[in-house]
């Protein structure tokens, strides 16, 4: 049996990387809810999410999911509890020992999740607990793309309740600045692994690479030059300029960056 009769629940249950999507909530915040947990008891189970489980219980790496905050609110405000793995033989599970009101029929105080997507469970479950600005939802977004790149942006965007295009706008970003991972295959919301980038096979791509794309200078001859082009090099070409947008937007943010490092005084905190 693990507990936490003399050391805090984070030595006996690691959190699990999906939980730190959304950021732990200030002292003061901890202390109202911890309060609260006394006045009226636990009003949701704390989840913990079961991986690699084999055909028997041993073996079975757990992790919390959902709970950081009401666990670290029990112990700021010196509610006492015991966390630990224990039951009957063949129907173990974890459960929490306080004398407060917990929230389910068998009162252990802890909901196990065997099968959901782990990242899509902590934002569905906080999605009524925040609001958030634009810019918080970016930087989940952002969060969501580090951890799961092979993701594709409506499997990102399906779980951040967000627009694929954002996503897209996002991961652009990030891979410019070598901040994720450039995938050459994603795994869409239905399971299945598509070409990061639809009808660009490893042969076109070598192929767009070689091409020769027509330069000018004159507004004239670039519209001349359009009107030459057929819809595969029109395609080509518009896609091209993407690219070179994107890259270039990506390079001024970072000599933005380091600029304003360069003038931060010798010394100075940030």
């Amino acid at each position: 049996m693990n507990d936490i009769s003399n050391r805090g629940w984070r030595d006996v249950l690691p959190v699990h990387p999906a939980a730190d999507l959304f950021p732990l909530m200030s002292e003061t915040e901890l202390r109202e809810l911890g309060e609260d947990i006394r006045k009226n008891g636990l009003q949701n189970p704390i989840v913990i999410w079961a991986h690699n489980v084999p055909n028997n219980q041993e073996g079975v790496k757990y992790s919390l999911l959902d709970g950081r905050n009401r666990l670290d609110a029990m112990e700021l405000v010196g509610i006492e509890f015991t966390l630990f793995f224990g039951g009957p033989r063949g129907r173990e599970n974890w459960i929490i020992d306080a004398d407060i009101r917990l929230p389910d029929r068998e009162e252990t105080g802890v909901q196990l999740d065997f099968g959901s997507d782990p990242y899509d469970f902590v934002i569905s479950a906080n999605a009524h607990r925040r609001h958030l600005t634009a810019e918080k939802k970016r930087n989940l977004i952002a969060k969501l793309l580090k951890a799961t790149p092979e993701k594709s942006d409506r499997a990102i965007a399906t779980i951040a309740k967000t627009d694929h295009k954002t996503v897209g706008a996002v991961r652009a970003e990030k891979e410019g600045r070598g901040e994720i991972p450039h995938v050459e295959t994603r795994t869409d919301s239905q399971g299945r692994k598509q070409p990061a980038q639809k009808g660009w096979s490893k042969e076109r791509w070598r192929r767009h690479k070689e091409r020769k794309l027509p330069t000018v200078n004159a507004p004239n001859a670039l519209i001349e030059a359009w009107d030459k082009s057929g819809p595969r090099q029109r395609q080509d070409f518009i896609l091209a300029r993407k690219v070179e947008v994107m890259r270039a937007q990506a390079q001024i943010g970072k000599s933005a960056h380091e600029s304003c490092l360069r003038r931060v005084p010798t010394g100075a905190v940030p």
